[in-house]
């Protein structure tokens, strides 16, 4: 049986972006800023700790789109964040950009 890394076990590409994002959890609003972001999930650079399991929301603002609001579950803590499983995505960030994209031609 082979040894898993994290990169291999992973299912969806991240983009490497710095948008600002909220994150709400229970009474706490943190502001934030992204490192990755993928369709499943996010890491967010953030200066206070959150355990995993806690469930959060995030208003992720890429860019001149509008916000994306999300449902999301603080999945691990790293050095570069804490990466973020999303429970439930209004508009997936990398699915809008491809629309947007794909409309400009």
């Amino acid at each position: 049986m082979g040894h898993w890394h994290g990169h291999e076990r992973r299912r969806t590409d991240r983009d490497v972006v710095s948008w600002p994002v909220i994150v709400e959890a229970g009474a706490r609003r943190l502001t934030a800023e992204t490192v990755d972001v993928s369709p499943r999930g996010a890491k967010i650079r953030l200066g206070e700790p959150l355990e995993p399991g806690t469930p959060v929301r995030l208003r992720l603002s890429p860019g001149d789109q509008r916000p994306l609001d999300v449902e999301a579950l603080v999945w691990r803590s790293g050095p570069e964040g804490l990466a973020f499983l999303f429970l439930s995505v209004c508009r997936s960030p990398l699915e809008t950009r491809t629309n947007e994209a794909l409309k400009a031609r």
